[in-house]
């Protein structure tokens, strides 16, 4: 991947769960009184290219999930479906313990969240305990 793509405005932080969400989100959402914290949370957030954020707009789960396998950011494409490269790469060593959501609630960004946080550590060989 080319540093580029990053400094180019290229890349937005989406946010799986919108930041102004229409009612009915709300509504549906597990903890609607509550749906503010899990806005902003870090398993809510993702890397999306500009151009497929743009067209996801502030749709439910159900609607951006189509879009996510498009980008080319493995920690996106991974919220609904696996992502495979190769055979015993680094990359699927990396991404083996990742969980795909069919829904989206507080579990999952709160799971997802935890995944992330993992997977972290692992890649720059922190101690757990930190």
């Amino acid at each position: 991947m080319n540093l580029n793509t990053f400094i180019q405005n290229k890349i937005e932080i989406e946010h799986i769960l919108p930041q102004k969400p229409e009612q009915a989100i709300v509504d549906s959402f597990d903890k609607p009184n509550e749906i503010t914290k899990y806005i902003s949370r870090l398993g809510n957030l993702t890397l999306l290219e500009k151009t497929i954020n743009a067209s996801t707009g502030r749709g439910t789960f159900s609607e951006k999930k189509a879009a996510y396998p498009q980008s080319v950011f493995l920690l996106t494409r991974s919220i609904t479906e696996k992502p495979v490269l190769g055979t015993n790469t680094a990359i699927n060593r990396a991404v083996q313990d990742l969980k795909e959501f069919t829904i989206w609630n507080s579990q999952a960004i709160e799971e997802r969240q935890k995944m992330l946080t993992y997977l972290a550590k692992q890649v720059w060989d922190m101690d757990q305990a930190v």
